[in-house]
């Protein structure tokens, strides 16, 4: 929900009290992965400048704060360290400094995310998933900005951050900019499931040999045409 919600609200962000700017493109998700457990998968962004002038002293922090079953969502911390997925370094959190983009330039990033035999997981069946928020800062001439993404806030603050008027649902940049945030970037999420069994790949490669029969034999007699009685 709340992913959804800060795409909504990721179109137009209004930054600081004089800033007016798209926030839409900053960060972009192109492969989130689904892992089983006990191995790596990698997840793929990238950030592009989407001003007019260069972007400098750019930092990325990405943290895991949250596991989405069928049941419902759990903090991270509500499982045993030794039972949750990590990045490369060891830690919930990932860390990215880069010093400047050039306006339209990209900076492709990879994010290996590492995961045990014990790690909480859904199956193939739940497709349970793994939360993750980020937070972008940076600087624009002598102006600073600080993006979040909804995970980022607790469940009180995003309440009051979004608001109804007239049957549309709005962000209240005031309260937004008083918790030190220039605007609204997305969350992501990542599986951790274990792989579909062996017989569901066995009826599938049946199935698909059957039905490549069938259509064998329906075109060898639609060519052949009516026979004729003698």
């Amino acid at each position: 929900m709340r992913a959804l919600l800060s795409l909504i609200v990721a179109i137009i962000i209004t930054m600081g009290t004089s800033h007016v700017a798209s926030a839409t493109g900053l960060v972009n998700f192109t492969k989130t992965p689904d892992i089983v457990p006990g191995q790596r998968g990698v997840m793929e962004l990238y950030l592009m400048n989407t001003f007019s002038a260069n972007m400098t002293n750019i930092s990325l922090l990405m943290h895991i704060y949250a596991f989405a079953t069928q049941h419902g969502v759990v903090p991270i911390s509500s499982i045993p360290p030794e039972n949750r997925p990590h990045f490369a370094d060891g830690g919930e959190s990932f860390w990215f400094n880069y010093s400047e983009l050039a306006p339209s330039e990209k900076l492709y990033i990879n994010v290996t995310i590492m995961t045990a035999p014990a790690t909480a997981h859904g199956s193939f069946f739940s497709q349970d998933i793994y939360e993750m928020s980020s937070i972008l800062s940076f600087h624009v001439g002598n102006t600073g900005y600080r993006f979040a993404s909804p995970g980022v806030f607790n469940s009180t603050e995003w309440h009051h951050l979004l608001y109804m008027e007239n049957g549309a649902e709005y962000l209240n940049y005031t309260l937004l900019n008083s918790l030190g945030y220039s605007g609204i970037i997305p969350d992501t999420s990542f599986g951790v499931n274990t792989p579909s069994p062996l017989y569901l790949i066995y009826v599938s490669a049946s199935l698909s040999m059957l039905f490549a029969l069938i259509a064998f034999i329906y075109y060898r007699r639609s060519k052949q045409g009516p026979q004729q009685r003698r």
